[in-house]
C-alpha cells in the first residue's frame, strides 16, 4: 500500500478523475505463510548423565491448519536437543596399597566407593542398579622369593694359641644373586667373625739381673728364666716354650780395674806443644743429591792466636776437604694412561703410575727424594658426556694421616693417602696428597769442632812404643773449651803405635796392660757408654810400650755400655676401635709420660713438642653409596587407547647390587608409570560443517557431524574413510552442537540463507554452495552492503568443502609416482 495523488502540470492537486487508475495498492507475499508448530519438549531421556529431549513438529498455515510438511522450511524443524542431568553415581577407586609382605604371597587393597555427581559417598546399590560392576577392592600379590643370608665356612683361627679370631663371608642372596646387605635388613645378619680360644700361650719369663760377681775387674751376672703359661704366668715345663727364643741366664759384667797407674800418662799429656793445626766445622755438602764436597777452615795457631802456616809446616797436615754423598739423585717417571673405566659420566677419571726413581739404579725410592712440587699428575678427567640415565651420587674424599715430615727444619714434605669412598668423586674437591712441613729455619750449625794437638814423640827410644796427642772439643769462633758431647762428629783417635829401632837384648822388658779408671756415663739418662784408657807398659820402668808388645787376647776393654736411669718418654695405649664401620672415622688412645717400663711420670717431664696425638683418622672400608636405577619403559599396547607405560625402579649400591628401597633418597625416586603418547594414534576426529542455525534471528542451535577417520599421512587433500568411533575413544572429541546467532531480531536488515546445493563431486573432496542474501524488514532484497554495515555478524559462508565417499582405485598402465 502507498499514498497516491492526482497532480496537474503545475504540481497542483486535481480531481482523481483527471488522472488514470489509482495504483496505491499491490499484492505482496502471495505465497501462503507457513511455519512449524511445536509441542512441549519431553523430559530428558535419562535421569542422570547426558541424554536428549524431543518434541513433535507440525507444518501449519497462517490459520493454524496442518498442511503438508514440504510446505515448511525443513531447516527450522528442530525436534531434538541434548539435555544434561547430574552425573550418574559411579564407582570411585583409590590407589592400590603396597603388598602386605615384602616377599612371597600377600594382599594389596584399595578403597572402592559409590559416589554421586558431587563426589559424595552414596549407597553401592545405586551404582549396581546402573549396570556397572563393582571393581575389586583386594587382589593377591606375589613379591617373589624372600632374600636370605648365606655364609661360608669359618676360616682358620688367627692365633695358634691363646685368643684369636676366625672369619667367614656373610652375603645377602635374592633370586640367586648377591645383593646389598640392606636387602636382608629385616633380619639380623649372622656373625662374620667370632673369637676362638685355643690352648694358652706359653712365654719365657725372666727375672731381674743379679749383682755382678766381682767388685772390680771382670765378673758375671745371673738371673732366673722360666717357661710360663696363661695370664697368671703359671710355671710349666720348658719343653712347651720355644727353645730358640729362650733368654740368656748369664752375662758378663765389668767393674773398675783393681789397680791403675796414670801418673806417667798425665805427665806426657802435659808436654803437648802449644802450636797446632786448628780446624773449623765442616760445611754443608756442595750437592743436594749424588756426590759432592765438604770443606772446612784449617789454620795454624797456638793457644792464643793464629799463626802463619810456616809455623806448622813440620806438623802432620790436616785435611781441609773431603767427599760427601747425601742421597742418590732421583727423577719422576710416569707410566701410560690407563683406559677410562666407563663410557659416560662427568666425573670419571683415568689413572697412571707416577714413581720416583733413582738416576743410578733406576729403582723406585721415596717420593720425597724427588721434587714434590714438580710431581706429574697421576689422575685426570676422562671428559666424557653425561650418562643418559643420570649420574650416580658422588662419593667423599677420605684421607689418611700425614706421614712423618721428611725434614726436621728448613722445609720438608709429608704425604698422605687420598681415596674415594664411593664409585666416583669430584676431582675439583680432591684434597692434596703432599704438603710442606717444618718450615721453621734450622738452628745455626754448631761451631764446635775437635781440636787436635800434634803427636808426641814415641814413648820409647827403641822397640815398639806409642804416640799420643790431645783431642778436645772447642768453639771454633770463641776458642772456648766445650764438653766432648757438644761435638757432633766422632772423636779422633788419641793414641797410635810407633816403632823405633830394635832394643838390645839387655833392654828387653816385661810388658803388661794397664787401664785407667772408667769415665762417667756419656748419657744423662738412658743408655750411654763409659770409656777408659788402656796402655801397654813396662812393669820394671812403667814406660809405655807399643800395643804390639802386649798380648792382644788379654787386652782389657776400653769401652762398655752404661745406663744411668730410664729416660722419660711418651707411651700410648692401643688404639680404640674405629668409630665408623665404613668411611672415615676416628680412633682414640691414651698418651702418657713414662719412665722405664712401669713407672708413670708427670707430663711436664717429657718433651711436649714430641707428644704423640691421642686421636687419628681411620678408614676401614668404603661406605656403600646408593642411587635409583630404572628398566626400560614397557610398550604401549594401543597408541589410540588411554593406557599407561610402566617400568621397574630399583635402589642399587655403587657396586650395582640391588638394595632395599629405604637406602635411597625417597625424594629422588623416578616415576614408574606414565601416560602413553596418543599423538602417534593412526586415527583422528574429523568434524563436518555446521548446519544452518535453527533460527533466522536471535539465539538458535546448529549441529555438525563428527566422524573418526584414518589420520591423513600425506600432503594431498584426499580425505580418509570413516571408521567406528571407538577407534578414537582416547582422543578428545570436538563438540557436535553450539549456539548460533545469525541476526539480531530487531535489526533493520537480515541475512537470508538458502539451502546447500548438492556436492560438486560424487566421490572424493568437492565443494557445495548456497545463496546468502540481504533483506530488509519488509522482506525486500537489498544490497548486501546494508547487512555488512548494520549487522553485528559476519556474512555467513557461501561455500564449504564436502565429501561423499572415496573414489574407486584405477589401474595405471604406465609409470606412476607418489
Amino acid at each position: 500500500m502507498r499514498h497516491a495523488q492526482c497532480l496537474d502540470a503545475a504540481d497542483k492537486e486535481s480531481h482523481h478523475t483527471q488522472c488514470g487508475p489509482k495504483h496505491d495498492r499491490e499484492s505482496c507475499n502471495e505465497q501462503m505463510c507457513t511455519g512449524w508448530s511445536f509441542s512441549q519438549w519431553s523430559t530428558c531421556s535419562v535421569t542422570c548423565g547426558d541424554g536428549i529431549q524431543t518434541r513433535e513438529a507440525l507444518c501449519v498455515n497462517g490459520e493454524g491448519r496442518q498442511i503438508d510438511s514440504d510446505k515448511c522450511n525443513y531447516r527450522e524443524r528442530i525436534v531434538q536437543k541434548p539435555c544434561s542431568r547430574p552425573a550418574c553415581p559411579s564407582w570411585k577407586v583409590g590407589e592400590w596399597t603396597q603388598c602386605s609382605v615384602s616377599c612371597q604371597d600377600g594382599w594389596s587393597t584399595r578403597r572402592v566407593s559409590c559416589v554421586d555427581s558431587r563426589g559424595e559417598d552414596v549407597r553401592p546399590a545405586l551404582c549396581i542398579s546402573s549396570g556397572s560392576e563393582q571393581p575389586a577392592s583386594h587382589k593377591q600379590c606375589n613379591q617373589g622369593p624372600c632374600p636370605f643370608w648365606r655364609t661360608s665356612d669359618w676360616s682358620v683361627c688367627s692365633a695358634t694359641c691363646g685368643s684369636g679370631l676366625r672369619h667367614r663371608i656373610v652375603e645377602c642372596i635374592y633370586r640367586e644373586q648377591i645383593v646389598d646387605h640392606s636387602f636382608c635388613g629385616d633380619s639380623i645378619p649372622p656373625a662374620s667373625q667370632q673369637p676362638c680360644n685355643l690352648v694358652p700361650c706359653t712365654l719365657w719369663e725372666a727375672s731381674f739381673w743379679g749383682p755382678c760377681s766381682v767388685t772390680c775387674g771382670n765378673g758375671t751376672q745371673i738371673r732366673r728364666v722360666h717357661c710360663t703359661s696363661g695370664p697368671r704366668k703359671e710355671i710349666v715345663k720348658e719343653i712347651l716354650c720355644d727353645k730358640g727364643s729362650r733368654p740368656r741366664e748369664i752375662r758378663p759384667c765389668e767393674r773398675d780395674a783393681c789397680e791403675t797407674h796414670v801418673s806417667d800418662l798425665v805427665a806426657q799429656l802435659a808436654e803437648v806443644p802449644p802450636i797446632r793445626w786448628a780446624t773449623g766445622p765442616w760445611s754443608e755438602c756442595s750437592a743436594t743429591c749424588g756426590n759432592g764436597t765438604q770443606r772446612r777452615l784449617v789454620k795454624c795457631r797456638d793457644h792464643a792466636r793464629d799463626l802463619p802456616a810456616e809455623y806448622c809446616r813440620d806438623l802432620e797436615k790436616v785435611e781441609h776437604q773431603r767427599p760427601c754423598h747425601i742421597k742418590a739423585c732421583a727423577y719422576w717417571r710416569s707410566g701410560p694412561w690407563m683406559e677410562c673405566p666407563a663410557t659416560c659420566g662427568a666425573h670419571v677419571q683415568q689413572s697412571r703410575s707416577v714413581v720416583c726413581v733413582s738416576i743410578n739404579s733406576l729403582e723406585s725410592v721415596n717420593e720425597t727424594d724427588c721434587n714434590v712440587a714438580e710431581r706429574p699428575p697421576s689422575m685426570r678427567s676422562c671428559k666424557l658426556s653425561v650418562c643418559p640415565k643420570g649420574e650416580p651420587p658422588l662419593g667423599k674424599w677420605i684421607t689418611s694421616e700425614w706421614t712423618k715430615c721428611s725434614a726436621s727444619c728448613d722445609v720438608g714434605w709429608r704425604r698422605r693417602t687420598v681415596a674415594c669412598d664411593g664409585l666416583i668423586c669430584d676431582d675439583t674437591l680432591k684434597p692434596k696428597m703432599f704438603d710442606r712441613c717444618n718450615m721453621v729455619p734450622c738452628p745455626p750449625r754448631s761451631n764446635n769442632t775437635w781440636q787436635i794437638s800434634p803427636w808426641t814423640h814415641c814413648s820409647v827410644s827403641c822397640g815398639g812404643g806409642v804416640q799420643r796427642r790431645r783431642i778436645w772439643c772447642e768453639d771454633a769462633i770463641s776458642a772456648k773449651l766445650m764438653d766432648d758431647n757438644e761435638c757432633r762428629e766422632a772423636k779422633p783417635k788419641e793414641q797410635r803405635d810407633c816403632e823405633m829401632s830394635p832394643c838390645p837384648s839387655s833392654q828387653l822388658s816385661q810388658a803388661t796392660w794397664q787401664a785407667t779408671a772408667w769415665s762417667s756415663c756419656s748419657a744423662k739418662c738412658g743408655r750411654g757408654v763409659r770409656r777408659r784408657t788402656v796402655v801397654c807398659i813396662d812393669l820394671s820402668t812403667n814406660a809405655t810400650l807399643a800395643s804390639s808388645r802386649c798380648d792382644a787376647a788379654s787386652r782389657p776393654v776400653d769401652e762398655h755400655k752404661c745406663r744411668v736411669m730410664h729416660c722419660p718418654r711418651w707411651r700410648g695405649t692401643q688404639w680404640s676401635a674405629c668409630s665408623a664401620t665404613c668411611g672415615q672415622g676416628i680412633r682414640h688412645r691414651e698418651v702418657f709420660c713414662q719412665r722405664g717400663r712401669r713407672t708413670r711420670a708427670p707430663d711436664s717431664v717429657c718433651d711436649a713438642a714430641r707428644r704423640p696425638s691421642t686421636t687419628s683418622n681411620c678408614y676401614l672400608t668404603a661406605c656403600p653409596a646408593y642411587h635409583w636405577t630404572t628398566t626400560l619403559w614397557s610398550k604401549c599396547s594401543d597408541p589410540c587407547a588411554l593406557s599407561e607405560q610402566h617400568r621397574r625402579v630399583y635402589c642399587v649400591n655403587n657396586a650395582g647390587k640391588r638394595a632395599a628401597p629405604r637406602m635411597c633418597d625417597p625424594t629422588l625416586v623416578p616415576s614408574n608409570k606414565r601416560q602413553c603418547d596418543i599423538s602417534k594414534c593412526l586415527y583422528e576426529w574429523v568434524p563436518g560443517p555446521w548446519n544452518t542455525c535453527s533460527k533466522t534471528c536471535g539465539k538458535g542451535t546448529q549441529f555438525r557431524s563428527v566422524e573418526c577417520r584414518v589420520k591423513t599421512l600425506n600432503t594431498t587433500k584426499i580425505i580418509e574413510p570413516a571408521v567406528p568411533k571407538e577407534k578414537c575413544g582416547a582422543l578428545p572429541m570436538p563438540t557436535e552442537s553450539q549456539e548460533c546467532d545469525l541476526n539480531a531480531c530487531e535489526s533493520e536488515f537480515q541475512w537470508q540463507i538458502g539451502p546447500w546445493e548438492a556436492c560438486s563431486q560424487t566421490c572424493g573432496q568437492g565443494i557445495r554452495r548456497r545463496k546468502v542474501r540481504c533483506y530488509n524488514r519488509m522482506g525486500v532484497l537489498v544490497a548486501r552492503s546494508n547487512c555488512e554495515q548494520k549487522s553485528l555478524r559476519h556474512r555467513p559462508r557461501r561455500t564449504q568443502t564436502c565429501f561423499l565417499r572415496n573414489c574407486e582405485h584405477f589401474n595405471c598402465n604406465g609409470d606412476f609416482a607418489i
